[in-house]
C-alpha cells in the first residue's frame, strides 16, 4: 500500500477487506471518514463510508429559541426514522489542500485495486 499525507492512513487490512481513515481538516476527530472496502465472493465489492453525522446541531452560543427549534427538529426526525426506517442527512468533510484531495483519491484507487485483485481470477 502507498504512502499518504498526515491525516490519511491505512487502518486495517485483512484477506477480504481494507479500511482507511481520512481526517477532516477541521481537526475534529468526530468528523473523520472511514473508507471500508470489502470483498464478498457472492456479491463482489462493497464500499462503505463511515462517518459521525450531526442532526439539527447547534453551537453553545445560540439563543434558547434556536435550541428549542432544533430539539423539535430532532424529535420529528426521530419519529420519522421510527416510522419509515430511514432519515436523510448530510455532513461536511473538509479537504483544504490539493495534496489532501490527492491522498483521498489515492485511498479510493488503492481500495479499488485491492478489491479487483481479490475478485479477478488468477490465470494458471
Amino acid at each position: 500500500m502507498g504512502e499518504f499525507l498526515p491525516g490519511v492512513m491505512l487502518l486495517r487490512e485483512s484477506e477480504n477487506s481494507v479500511v482507511y481513515r481520512v481526517a477532516c481538516d477541521c481537526i475534529e476527530p468526530g468528523h473523520d471518514v472511514f473508507v471500508d472496502f470489502e470483498i464478498n465472493k457472492k456479491w463482489g465489492m462493497n464500499l462503505t463510508f463511515h462517518k459521525n453525522l450531526e442532526y439539527a446541531h447547534y453551537d453553545c452560543d445560540e439563543s434558547a429559541s434556536v435550541k428549542l427549534e432544533n430539539l423539535f427538529k430532532r424529535l420529528f426526525a426521530g419519529v420519522k426514522l421510527m416510522l419509515t426506517g430511514y432519515l436523510e442527512v448530510q455532513s461536511d468533510f473538509l479537504l483544504m489542500e490539493p495534496q489532501k484531495i490527492d491522498s483521498f483519491i489515492k485511498v479510493l484507487e488503492e481500495g479499488r485495486k485491492f478489491c479487483l485483485d481479490k475478485l479477478t481470477p488468477v490465470k494458471k
